[in-house]
């Protein structure tokens, strides 16, 4: 049999659970403890962007967002991605955001621009995204025929 580590282990929010305010991503975040200090701090700051993205746009405030977003660990890079895409559905300059990434020198920040695309995204988010990605995305979920 198997050891089992203590703590909790790596768990992307559950969909039943809807992670659409930053004390939710913040309690969801606060439960790992076992990540390094670096990692949960730029996560955190992720989720603060949000809280002040949804105030109003700022472009200071947006880097860091897309910094999370394009962060290579999973734990940062799921929640800058996941509160980047929610305000993309409202916010123009987020879009831009996503838009610039899928056109970034860094590979890591272009696959998380694409890989977070989904039929509910708007369509002007990625420039590809009316020939190219939309139609895969809805084949994808099923909403294309």
């Amino acid at each position: 049999m198997g050891r089992r580590l203590a703590g909790p282990a790596y768990a992307a929010p559950s969909k039943r659970l809807t992670m659409n305010t930053p004390d939710r991503w913040r309690r969801w975040l606060s439960r790992f403890t076992r990540e390094p200090k670096e990692r949960l701090a730029q996560a955190f700051e992720a989720v603060d962007a949000f809280e002040a993205l949804s105030a109003g746009p700022d472009e200071q405030i947006l880097q860091s967002l897309v910094k999370a977003a394009s962060s290579p660990h999973k734990l940062v890079f799921e929640t800058g991605c996941k509160l980047l895409f929610l305000l993309a559905a409202t916010h123009e300059n987020c879009q831009q955001a996503i838009d610039r990434m899928s056109s970034s020198q860094d590979a890591t920040a272009r696959f998380h621009a694409v890989a977070y695309l989904n039929a509910s995204s708007p369509n002007h988010c990625v420039s590809l995204s009316s020939t190219v990605l939309f139609p895969i995305a809805a084949r994808a979920s099923g909403k294309w025929r």
